[in-house]
C-alpha cells in the first residue's frame, strides 16, 4: 500500500498490536519533470506532505524489486507523523530506489516502536519522541530524539570522522507528553475516542506494560460531522456537552467553531480542513483547560483573518489550567496559499498558559496551484504567537511567514525541536527589515525570564532576492534563564544569514549547504572546527526549488465581513541587564577603525580595568576584556553594527559602523543625522517636525512639515536605510508590530529631521 496525499492510515485496535499488517506500507519519492535536466527524472520527497500512520504493526515483507524489498519506506516531508506505530523490520525515511536527487525534509515520529533499524538517509531534520529504536543511521542537520529508548548519543556541534559536525541531539525524557486521541473498536464491537492522560518526564513508548493510561469517550458522545453540517449546527453541539468528531472533507468557516467547555475534544479524520470564510477565524478555544484538537487542517481564506485559530482570549485568564491536564493540540497545520489563494494576519496564537503544542506545521506557501502563492498574493505575517505562560512545544515547524514566524511572549515556555525557513520571497532587503535586516525565525521577548529550546534550526532561501541578509535567526533577551541549545542556520545558495543567535554564531558557510552552529546559548557555544568538506549528496537542493503544485481543494467565494483583529504582545526592545564590571574608571572617547569584516574598538580609561564590549541598539553584552581595546571578528560586509563599552565608569555613546567604512556616532538620545549613499532631494522646503499623524494594529502614518510638492526620502532605523521616497509631506508605513520601536527621519532639500521614535502600543 502507498500512501498519498490526505491519507490516514490507522488501526482500529485499542493498542498497535491488536492490527496487523503482514506486508509494508510506503511512501516513495515523486519523480517529476527535472527542472534543469529535461528528460531526466528528478525524484524527490520535499513536497510529500499531508499523511499520517497510526496504531498498527507491519510485519515489513515483500517488495516489487529488490531494492522494495530491503525496507519499508517512509519518505514523507512536513505534516505526515507516524504514531503508535510497531514495525517489525528495516525502515527508511528517505527512498533510495529511485533516481537522484532523493531529497526529503521531514518528519515526526511519536509514540513507536522500530526495533530494528531506521534509515534517516537525506531526511534534513526529524524529531522522534517517546519511542524505541533498534539503531538510526545517519543526520544531515538536525535530528532530536526525546525519551527515546536507543537513540544515538548527543553529538551535535561535535567533529566526526568525516569531518562534518554531528547532528544529534538526545534528551532521555521528555518533560511532557500527550498522546493524540484516536478511534478504536472495543470488544463489544462500539466505537469508542481513547484520550491519552498527559506524562512528565518520560521515556519510551505509551502503550508498553498494560496499555496507554488514559480516558474512554463512546462515540455517541461525539457530534461526527461532515461538511455539508453547518458551523452554527457544530457550534450547537459543542454548546450542548457534546465533543466533536470532524469526517474528512474541507468545512467552510464563514464563523468560528468555539469551543467553550473544559476538556472538549475535537478530532478530525482524513485531514479534515476549515478553511476561513471572508476573513473569520475558523477555530477558537475560550478560557478552558484540559481542550483537544488533533488532527486537523486549517486554510486560510482569500479575505484576509485575523489568526486562524486562537487559543484563549487576549486578556483571558484560566484559574484551573495546569499542565497535568494540558489544553493540548496534536498534528494541527496550517497553510497559508497553495490549493488556493490564502490571507491572514497570523497563524496560531496561544494566550492561555498551560498548553501543549505537539506537532505543528504552520505553512505560509512557497508553491502551489498556480497563481496562489506570492509575496503580496497570500500574505500572512507571523506563523505562532505564544502569549500564555508555561506553554510546551514538541516538535514546532513553522514556515515562509512574512514577519516574524514565532514571537515567544509567554514567560517559562518550553521547546524540543524547531524547523523554520524563511520566506523565499521578500521582493527586496528594504521589504524585510524589523529594526535589523530581515526578522528572525525564532523572537523570545525581551520582558520574558525563563524560557528553553533544544534542537532548533533556520534556512535561508530568498531566491526573488538572492542578495537579501537576516541578521539573526533567533533573537532572545540575554537573562540567565532563557538558554537555547544545539542551534544551526543553513542557506540554500540564496541569501545570507549573518549570525544564529542574537550576534553569536557564523554567518551561513557559503556556497556549500552546510550549518553554522551554536552549540550552548549563552556560554561558549560555537563548535570548535568548521568542516572543510562538501556537502554529502543526501543534502538539501543546490539547484532551485521544485515548482511541484500542492494538490487542490476548493476555495469558497465569500464577501468581507468586519472582525476585530486579536491583541498580541510583541517583544519590547529594553535593554538587557548586566553586573557593572567592579574596578578601574572610564570608558570615554570611544572609537572605531575597521576592516573588510572586523571592527577594532579603542576607548580611554583604566588600561587594568574590566569592560563590557556592548553591540546592537539593545545594548546585547558579547564580550568582556582588561584593556582599552576590543576586535570584533567575523562581521558580514554591508551591514551596520552598533556599539558602546560599559565600565565602572559609565557607559560610552553608540557608535554605528559598517565594515570597511568610518564609524559615525550616535548619541544616546538617537538624535543624530543618519549616514547614507543615497542622493539627497534637492528642491524644495527642508523637512522639519517630524511626527506620527497617526496610527492602527499594523500601521504609523508619519507627517512633517515642508513643502507639498516636494520629494522627500523617508529613513527608517538607526542607520538611516531609505525605505520609500515620496512627493508630499505625509507617508505610512505598513505591516508593522505592536511594541516594537520605529526609528525615523526625513530627508530632503539638503537636511535631514532629527530622528524620532515611534511604536504602536
Amino acid at each position: 500500500m502507498q500512501v498519498g496525499y490526505y491519507m490516514d492510515i490507522a488501526g482500529l485496535g485499542k493498542n498497535p498490536t491488536d492490527v496487523t499488517i503482514n506486508g509494508r506500507i510506503d511512501v516513495f519519492n515523486r519523480c517529476l519533470p527535472n527542472p534543469t535536466k529535461p528528460g531526466q527524472p528528478y525524484c524527490v520527497a520535499l513536497n510529500n506532505f499531508w499523511r499520517s500512520l497510526s496504531n498498527l504493526t507491519v510485519n515489513v515483507a515483500g517488495g516489487t524489486t529488490d531494492c522494495r524489498r530491503t525496507a519499508m519506506f517512509w519518505a514523507a516531508s512536513q505534516a505526515s507523523p507516524m504514531r503508535r506505530v510497531n514495525i517489525n523490520g528495516p525502515l527508511s525515511l528517505m527512498d533510495y530506489c529511485t533516481d537522484q536527487p532523493q531529497w526529503a525534509s521531514g518528519g515526526y515520529i511519536a509514540d513507536s516502536k522500530v526495533p530494528g533499524q531506521v534509515t534517516n538517509g537525506s531526511q534534513q531534520q526529524y524529531l522522534v519522541r517517546n519511542s524505541t529504536v533498534g539503531g538510526w543511521s545517519n543526520g544531515v542537520w538536525n535530528q532530536v530524539f526525546s525519551g527515546v529508548v536507543g537513540a544515538p548519543a548527543t553529538n551535535f556541534g561535535v567533529p566526526q570522522a568525516d569531518g562534518r559536525l554531528g547532528t544529534y541531539t538526545n534528551l532521555p525524557t521528555t518533560a511532557l507528553s500527550r498522546e493524540k486521541p484516536y478511534l478504536y473498536l472495543d470488544s463489544a464491537g462500539s466505537y469508542q475516542v481513547f484520550v491519552p492522560s498527559a506524562r512528565a518526564n518520560s521515556a519510551g513508548v505509551s502503550w508498553d506494560n498494560g496499555g496507554t493510561p488514559g480516558t474512554s469517550i463512546p462515540l455517541s458522545k461525539f457530534f461526527v460531522a461532515s461538511p455539508s453540517d453547518s458551523i452554527g449546527t457544530i457550534n450547537a453541539a459543542l454548546s450542548s456537552g457534546q465533543h466533536l468528531l470532524l469526517t474528512p472533507g474541507v468545512y467552510n468557516a464563514g464563523e468560528s467553531i468555539k469551543v467553550t467547555r473544559a476538556d472538549t475534544v475535537v478530532l478530525g479524520m482524513g485531514l479534515a480542513t476549515l478553511t476561513a470564510v471572508g476573513g473569520a477565524v475558523p477555530l477558537t478555544v475560550g478560557d478552558v483547560p484540559g481542550v483537544i484538537v488533533a488532527g486537523i487542517m486549517i486554510d486560510a481564506g482569500t479575505v484576509t483573518s485575523p489568526a486562524l485559530m486562537t487559543v484563549g482570549t487576549s486578556n483571558g485568564t484560566c484559574a484551573a489550567c495546569s499542565l497535568t491536564d494540558p489544553t493540548t493540540l496534536s498534528d494541527v497545520f496550517m497553510r497559508v496559499g497553495g490549493p488556493h489563494v490564502g490571507r491572514t494576519t497570523l497563524g496560531l496564537v496561544i494566550n492561555s498558559d498551560d498548553v501543549l503544542i505537539d506537532h505543528t506545521w504552520l505553512w505560509r506557501g512557497d508553491h502551489g496551484v498556480p497563481n496562489s502563492v506570492g509575496w503580496d498574493v497570500s500574505p500572512g505575517d507571523v506563523g505562532l504567537v505564544v502569549n500564555g505562560d508555561n506553554v510546551v512545544g514538541t516538535g514546532l515547524f513553522v514556515e515562509h511567514w512574512r514577519q516574524y514566524n514565532t514571537i515567544w511572549n509567554g514567560d517559562n515556555g518550553k521547546v524540543v525541536f524547531y524547523q523554520n525557513e524563511l520566506p523565499y520571497d521578500p521582493p527586496s532587503q528594504q521589504a524585510w527589515r524589523s529594526d535589523a535586516l530581515g526578522y528572525a525565525a525564532y523572537k523570545v521577548a525581551d520582558s520574558v525570564n525563563n524560557h528553553e529550546l533544544w534542537g532548533g534550526g533556520a534556512y535561508i532561501y530568498t531566491n526573488v532576492d538572492p542578495s537579501i541578509h537576516l541578521s539573526h535567526a533567533f533573537e532572545v533577551p540575554v537573562k540567565s534563564g532563557v538558554r537555547l541549545h544545539h542551534l544551526l542556520t543553513v542557506q540554500l545558495l540564496a541569501g545570507i544569514i549573518d549570525h544564529v543567535v542574537n550576534d553569536t554564531g557564523d554567518p551561513t558557510p557559503y556556497p556549500d549547504t552546510e550549518p553554522a552552529m551554536v552549540i550552548d546559548y549563552p556560554g561558549s557555544g560555537l563548535p570548535p572546527t568548521t568542516p572543510t568538506t562538501s556537502t554529502p549528496t543526501t543534502s538539501t537542493p543546490t539547484t532551485s526549488t521544485p515548482t511541484t503544485s500542492t494538490p487542490t481543494t476548493s476555495t469558497p467565494t465569500t464577501s468581507t465581513p468586519t472582525t476585530s483583529t486579536p491583541t498580541t504582545s510583541t517583544p519590547t526592545t529594553s535593554t538587557p541587564t548586566t553586573s557593572t564590571p567592579p574596578s578601574g574608571q572610564g570608558p570615554t572617547n570611544l572609537r572605531v577603525t575597521t576592516t573588510a569584516d572586523s571592527a577594532t574598538l579603542t576607548w580611554d580609561g583604566d588600561a587594568g580595568a574590566t569592560y563590557e564590549i556592548l553591540r546592537g541598539e539593545a545594548g546585547v553584552r558579547i564580550a568582556s576584556t582588561t584593556g582599552n581595546s576590543f576586535t570584533d571578528q567575523g562581521l558580514a560586509r554591508n551591514v551596520p553594527y552598533v556599539y558602546s563599552v560599559r565600565g565602572p565608569g559609565g557607559v560610552t555613546r553608540q557608535i554605528t559602523v559598517i565594515p570597511g567604512t568610518t564609524a559615525t556616532s550616535t548619541p544616546t538620545t538617537s538624535t543624530a543625522t543618519p549616514t547614507s549613499t543615497t542622493p539627497t532631494p534637492g528642491s524644495g522646503a527642508a523637512p522639519r517636525n517630524l511626527r506620527a499623524t497617526g496610527t492602527t494594529s499594523s500601521t504609523i502614518t508619519l507627517g512633517w512639515d515642508g513643502d507639498p510638492n516636494a520629494t522627500y526620502d523617508v529613513l527608517r532605523g538607526e542607520a538611516g536605510e531609505r525605505i520609500a521616497t515620496v512627493k508630499g509631506t505625509s507617508f505610512t508605513d505598513i505591516g508593522l508590530l505592536r511594541n516594537i520601536p520605529y526609528v525615523y527621519s526625513i530627508r530632503g532639500a539638503g537636511q535631514t529631521t532629527p530622528q524620532v521614535t515611534l511604536g504602536i502600543g
